[in-house]
Formats: C-alpha cells, sequence, structure tokens
C-alpha cells in the first residue's frame, strides 16, 4: 500500500510540476533592434554587399512595423526601408515565419567599367543611382531565449524608379528593374 501512495503522490506532483511549466510561457517584448553582419542587394544597376540596422515594433500577435536600413561597403551604397511584417502563426513563439511587403529607397554611387573601341582602353566613370521600389521579403525568425533574436531574411522586387547620373553623359529614368536581397540579422528584443 505504501508503494502505491509513493507513486500516486510521484505522479501528482509530476502532473502539478508539468501544468506549471506549461503555464510559463516566454513573454517577448513588442519592440526589436537588430543588426546585419551581412547584407546583400542586387539590381540591374546596384550591386552591393553591406552592414545593415533595423527597428521593428509589434502591433499586435500578427503584425507589425519594420524599418531597416543598410550601408554598402563596395559601392557607397545607403538604403532605407519601411514596410509591414506579418506573421501568419503569430510572433509569441520560439521559431517563426514572416512576410513583409516593403518600399526601398536605395541611392549609391559605383563605378561603371566599359571598354572604349576608338582607343582601346577601358573607361571608369561614375555614376550616381537612385532607386525607388517594392519588395516582397521572406524571414525566418528565431528567438534564442526571451531577448536574443537570429534572423535569415530573403526577397524579391521590383524597382518602379531607376535614375541614373552618368559622368559620362546626360541622367536618363531607366525601365523598371528585378531587384533582390539576402540579411542575416542578430538582434535585441525588448
Amino acid at each position: 500500500m505504501r508503494k502505491y501512495t509513493l507513486l500516486l503522490a510521484l505522479l501528482f506532483g509530476t502532473s502539478v510540476m508539468m501544468a506549471q511549466e506549461d503555464s510559463e510561457e516566454a513573454t517577448y517584448g513588442k519592440h526589436l533592434v537588430t543588426i546585419s553582419p551581412m547584407s546583400l542587394y542586387g539590381s540591374d544597376y546596384i550591386g552591393d554587399i553591406g552592414l545593415g540596422l533595423a527597428y521593428e515594433n509589434y502591433f499586435n500577435d500578427k503584425v507589425s512595423l519594420s524599418v531597416p536600413l543598410a550601408a554598402g561597403l563596395v559601392d557607397e551604397m545607403l538604403q532605407a526601408g519601411l514596410g509591414l511584417k506579418f506573421y501568419p502563426s503569430g510572433h509569441e513563439s520560439g521559431v517563426t515565419y514572416s512576410i513583409s511587403p516593403m518600399f526601398l529607397l536605395t541611392y549609391a554611387k559605383d563605378d561603371d567599367y566599359y571598354y572604349y573601341d576608338h582607343f582601346s582602353i577601358y573607361i571608369d566613370p561614375e555614376r550616381t543611382v537612385l532607386q525607388f521600389g517594392f519588395m516582397l521579403i521572406n524571414g525566418l525568425n528565431v528567438m534564442i531565449d526571451e531577448e536574443v533574436y537570429l534572423g535569415l531574411e530573403g526577397g524579391f522586387g521590383v524597382n518602379y524608379v531607376n535614375r541614373v547620373d552618368p559622368d559620362y553623359g546626360s541622367s536618363f529614368n531607366a525601365d523598371p528593374t528585378v531587384s533582390g536581397m539576402l540579411r542575416l540579422n542578430f538582434g535585441y528584443r525588448f
């Protein structure tokens, strides 16, 4: 009889501890600040690798406002974005998926190498590019604990405005172009 009483007490104690663990869910903050040690961006006129910084504010369990910034390391690129992030299964768990329609404004100076046949030489003038467009970004978001964040984002989009200002000729507005991006993010959620 003593064995059965001890077994019953052990089962009861285990079930109480499991119930307490279930009720102690992680609570995540409503703000997220991330740094991107690797931010890749490419389009017909700009291709750069850089560093990024972003801020995200969660409105509710499924929607947040995202404001990413990036600076290129090769082509003097500066980029700013504004978008809404949607979390179909919510953002209050350890691993989540997000999809984000985003507007991006990109400014870059780069070298425009081309071959000049008349003198058989390569010309290296600078050009300035201003782009504005829309991008759809997919993200994998991992909360390592309640405050430490790790994320991977990638997406494709269209630049509707492509203003090219070369040193060697007149400025022109190019046709819409396709663009892509890939970012690795580390962050702090509070």
